[in-house]
């Protein structure tokens, strides 16, 4: 609430006040209507006319209507609503623009999801959202925008992707389904989404869950390409699989590979095929076959998107079998260990490296 008191009144920054008003919670909204009762400027009417096109809740619309009668009344210059009926973002309608694209994980083990709907001509609701793989939502903000300012925004994003980060698109209700699991996963951003929630009525499109992704079409003649070939295309690079004990392990490995006596080449690679697979039945790594699992089923989406459908369909035929995903831990788990600080671009291609001033996407 006071960022909203600070933009628009201290400030006068109408688009952020906007956007600020927008992620309340409905109380909030009503306590802060009566917090500027009493200010009567022609930036207060003109902040209310915009909030109203973006209210969905039927007691804050009523309240900020009395509050632009009121300026109205008193020879304050109000722009008139546009609005009848029910708020715009009560219902979007299926003519209406709806965009949403998700990139792969960079070494940060980070992601970004991004979402944009119009909610009336020309005008965007743009949401913004960062999670990490382990750790869930790190960050979600919510702004309105113009259609030239969406575009200008897409256009940005795309040419600053550095392969092999790539931003491609899905369907706007799984973003949403993407953006609220990580949420639960990091117990955060909650009341931002529940706020967020009358907007999503009417989101349609063939994959809204995990599970809809094994349904996407494929030609009935794509061999599905084989795990190895799969888990080493260039979009899984930049991921890089980490839990609490990695730097223990990368030395108990080191001791294991490199022991004080000399060993066949055969009998050092028993010996490292024993304490990875001893490794991934850890506590610390079983959590982590979950999540595995998620990042892997948006991967096939990803791919069915670049049209990369034997990848698709290897990743969908595969990640039913527990062996598969069995077999892609193993995989990240050895890529993690035995990945070097020093590490020279060829084995690992950080975008953030070679082009330190633009990264693929907003940090924090």
């Amino acid at each position: 609430m006071e960022e909203v008191l600070k933009n628009l009144v201290r400030d006068g920054d109408l688009e952020a006040a906007v956007a600020a008003f927008v992620s309340l919670a409905p109380h909030e909204k009503i306590d802060f209507l009566e917090k500027i009762r009493s200010t009567r400027t022609e930036p207060v009417a003109l902040f209310l006319s915009k909030v109203l096109d973006w209210t969905p809740e039927r007691e804050v619309q009523k309240s900020i209507k009395r509050l632009l009668f009121a300026l109205k009344t008193q020879g304050i210059r109000v722009e008139e609503p546009k609005i009848s009926g029910e708020s715009a973002l009560k219902k979007i309608e299926p003519v209406r623009d709806q965009r949403a694209f998700i990139s792969n994980y960079d070494p940060e083990d980070t992601r970004v999801v991004l979402l944009a709907l119009e909610m009336k001509k020309r005008q965007f609701l743009f949401i913004h959202a960062i999670s990490h793989f382990s750790k869930g939502l790190q960050d979600l903000a919510a702004m309105p925008i113009s259609r030239d300012e969406l575009e200008t925004i897409l256009k940005d994003y795309r040419g600053r992707m550095v392969h092999p980060m790539v931003l491609l698109p899905i369907t706007p209700r799984y973003a949403i389904y993407l953006i609220e699991e990580a949420s639960n996963l990091s117990g955060t951003h909650s009341d931002e989404l529940r706020n967020l929630k009358p907007l999503m009525t009417g989101l349609k499109g063939p994959v809204q869950k995990p599970e809809d992704i094994y349904t996407l079409p494929v030609p009935q003649q794509t061999r599905p390409k084989n795990p190895e070939a799969i888990l080493s295309d260039p979009v899984f690079e930049p991921f890089m699989l980490t839990w609490g004990s990695i730097e223990a392990d990368r030395k108990e490995l080191d001791g294991v590979v490199n022991p004080s006596i000399v060993l066949p080449p055969y009998v050092i690679e028993e010996r490292r095929q024993a304490f990875l697979k001893g490794l991934v039945e850890t506590d610390n790594l079983k959590s982590a076959a979950r999540s595995l699992k998620r990042m892997l089923e948006d991967y096939a989406y990803l791919f069915h998107a670049m049209g990369e459908l034997d990848t698709f369909k290897g990743l969908a035929d595969g990640l039913p079998d527990d062996q598969f995903l069995q077999n892609a831990l193993l995989f990240f788990v050895k890529k993690s260990l035995e990945k070097k600080e020093e590490e020279q671009p060829g084995v690992l291609v950080d975008p953030f490296k070679q082009t330190p001033s633009n990264p693929p996407y907003p940090r924090r």
